[in-house]
């Protein structure tokens, strides 16, 4: 009986380890998805484009599910959460590019063609 209660408790403790990495990896950072957010609301969309079939940031939402890693066109380093990566190429979007995007200090990638 005695080996069975040591595997169980080191089951217990990989488990304990594991558990918070696994949910932290996968969450951007609230300031960054706040950022994005006026990222989006700087431009308008001209869906009337020959290549506007999906623009990406339309799909962009805080509500019920604001981790940014998870939108269309958002690459986040799995370790940080910090948003390092922007690729909205064929998202129709029309405007000038916000200074609000300065704030995204990891951002190394940026298509908006």
């Amino acid at each position: 009986m005695a080996p069975s209660i040591f595997f169980l408790f080191c089951t217990q403790i990989v488990f304990l380890i594991l558990l918070p990495t696994s949910f932290a990896d996968s969450l951007c950072r609230p300031d960054e998805s706040s950022t994005l957010m006026e990222f989006k609301q700087s431009f308008r969309i001209n869906r009337t484009g020959w290549r506007c079939d999906y623009p990406k940031v339309g799909s962009w939402s805080l509500d019920g599910h604001g981790d940014c890693c998870s939108w269309d066109g958002v690459k986040c380093d799995e370790a940080t959460g910090h948003g390092t990566g922007l690729d909205l190429d064929g998202s129709c979007l029309f405007g000038k590019v916000s200074s609000d995007i300065l704030r995204l200090s990891r951002l190394v990638s940026l298509d908006l063609s």
